[in-house]
C-alpha cells in the first residue's frame, strides 16, 4: 500500500476551529480592555482640566479679555457629557464669567456628581456646589470617582 503525505479534512477542520475560538477570545479581550481604557482616559482628562483651572487660579492668571479683577476659575459641569472651565471676574458692569475651555466626554461616558468647583485666586480656597466628587460612568459598566478635597487636591479612584 502506498502512503499518502498530508492532513485529512477532519484534522484541518479541527485546526481551523481552534484558531477561530482563540481569535474570538482575543478580540473580546481587546474590546473589554479598550472600553476600560476609554473610561480611564476620560477620568484623566477631567482630572487634568480640574488641575488646569486650579493652576490658573493659583497663579492669578487673568484672561486676556473681559476681566478687570479676577475672582476665581470655575470648573462647571454643563450636562451629563459636557463641562467647561471659565474665569469669574468683576467688572464695572458686574460679575462676568468667561468660558476658557469647553470639553465633551466620549460617546459612552457620562459625568455626574458635583456641578461646580470654584478655585479662588491665590489659594484662597475651594468652593463646591453639589458635593466634592465627580463620577464618570461607562455605558459598558465601570466607573471612576474623582474627588477634590478642601485643599484642592484632585484624585481618581475606582
Amino acid at each position: 500500500m502506498t502512503q499518502k503525505n498530508g492532513f485529512t479534512l477532519v484534522e484541518l477542520m479541527i485546526v481551523v476551529s481552534i484558531i477561530g475560538i482563540l481569535s474570538t477570545a482575543g478580540i473580546l479581550s481587546y474590546l473589554s480592555f479598550s472600553r476600560k481604557q476609554l473610561l480611564v482616559q476620560s477620568a484623566e482628562m477631567v482630572r487634568q482640566d480640574l488641575l488646569l483651572a486650579q493652576s490658573l487660579a493659583i497663579n492669578n492668571q487673568k484672561p486676556s479679555t473681559n476681566c478687570d479683577t479676577l475672582i476665581s476659575y470655575v470648573f462647571r459641569v454643563l450636562n451629563s457629557c459636557n463641562y467647561q472651565i471659565e474665569s469669574s471676574c468683576s467688572k464695572s458692569s458686574g460679575m462676568v464669567n468667561t468660558p476658557i475651555k469647553q470639553a465633551s466626554l466620549p460617546k459612552n461616558v457620562t459625568i455626574s456628581g458635583l456641578t461646580v468647583v470654584e478655585f479662588k485666586i491665590l489659594r484662597q480656597g475651594v468652593v463646591f456646589t453639589g458635593g466634592n466628587t465627580l463620577t464618570l460612568s461607562s455605558s459598558f459598566g465601570g466607573q471612576k470617582v474623582i474627588t477634590i478635597n478642601a485643599g484642592g487636591a484632585v484624585s481618581i479612584s475606582q
